[in-house]
């Protein structure tokens, strides 16, 4: 019982202290939410998040941080939970796929389809959908761009939610686009 009021308590506490993210790091303060990740359940090396779906444990990298802690906010999860019609979800840049996992859990989702490009990632985004048995999930290996080819992505090991084609990064790769 306690594990279960700690977590509600946990799922909770996120949605008013992201308000808070601003002050908190001009007082520098902004590392304690890391404590969150700690107190959250886990069952082996994955991790549940603050909205509801485990996720696979990425030391070191700063995407996995944010979507398990709830730092990153719930607008979209907000809107996901919302929708009252029958949808498609399409997750452009879905990096460990908390958002696509969010829109399976959906009674009115019909299918949903993670496009990642970034080749460091995903690995966890497929773990993820098989723990969650998100049978709904089609993961599309690649990027969206205007035209069919391939493109060179840059990105950091510490913040792999951060790919780009324009900025510099400490690695990258040629990928597919559609």
């Amino acid at each position: 019982i306690m594990k279960k009021v700690l977590y509600t308590f946990l799922r909770v506490t996120p949605r008013w202290l992201c308000h808070l993210v601003p002050l908190l790091h001009r007082l520098r303060l902004n590392r304690y939410w890391s404590l969150l990740l700690h107190l959250l359940p886990r069952d082996g090396d994955f991790v549940k998040s603050v909205y509801g779906p485990y996720l696979k444990e990425k030391i070191g990298d700063h995407q996995f941080y944010l979507c398990a802690t709830g730092k990153s906010g719930f607008k979209l999860a907000d809107v996901i939970s919302q929708l009252g019609q029958r949808f498609c979800f399409i997750d452009i840049g879905a990096n460990i796929g908390l958002y696509s996992l969010l829109a399976s859990r959906h009674p009115q989702v019909s299918e949903v389809f993670a496009i990642e490009p970034n080749p460091a990632v995903l690995s966890s985004l497929k773990e993820n959908i098989a723990y969650q048995s998100a049978g709904t999930v089609t993961v599309l290996e690649g990027a969206v761009s205007k035209s069919p080819a391939t493109i060179e992505l840059k990105y950091d090991d510490w913040h792999l939610g951060m790919g780009s084609i324009e900025r510099e990064g400490s690695n990258s790769a040629t990928v597919k686009s559609y």
